[in-house]
């Protein structure tokens, strides 16, 4: 089982602080538990997450973690079933708190507040985390077509 109280303090030993020790616990949990989920193998992490952990500093500290799904809708009932995917590992609980959907031109967007929480906790201990998740419909098939 994770030990938030204990991945918390490793991330204060990094020197991180305030919202940035929960926003990086957050995207620690998520990305532990997309690793081992049925989407691994159909998730592209970005943005702010990757340049701080290539750089591994605690300067470029980000407060959401980005992805790609590629082909994958960002429907309520799609949505659901990723985050019930993450549920269950290391007896952690994961909801969704609130979601911002906005449609592009050649992508979805949608920004999903979740909590994350074990089992035996009660909400008012629960880590939240900001989630943004882009899903590339065709997007390169329709740059070629245009450009033929």
């Amino acid at each position: 089982m994770i030990n938030f109280i204990k991945l918390g303090n490793e991330i204060k030993k990094e020197g991180y602080d305030g919202e940035f020790v929960q926003a990086k616990l957050g995207q620690d949990i998520v990305l532990f538990l997309l690793s081992k989920s049925v989407f691994r193998n159909n998730v592209t992490i970005k943005g702010g997450v990757v340049l701080q952990r290539v750089s591994k500093s605690s300067r470029r500290t980000t407060v959401d973690l980005d992805f790609d799904l590629v082909h994958y809708p960002l429907t309520d009932q799609a949505l659901e079933k990723l985050i019930a995917s993450l549920n269950g590992f290391e007896g952690l609980k994961i909801k969704i708190c609130s979601k911002i959907i906005c449609k592009m031109i050649y992508y979805v967007s949608c920004f999903i507040c979740i909590s994350i929480s074990p089992w035996h906790w009660k909400t008012w201990r629960t880590i939240t985390a900001w989630i943004e998740i882009n899903s590339i419909l065709l997007l390169f098939s329709k740059i070629c077509l245009a450009n033929i």
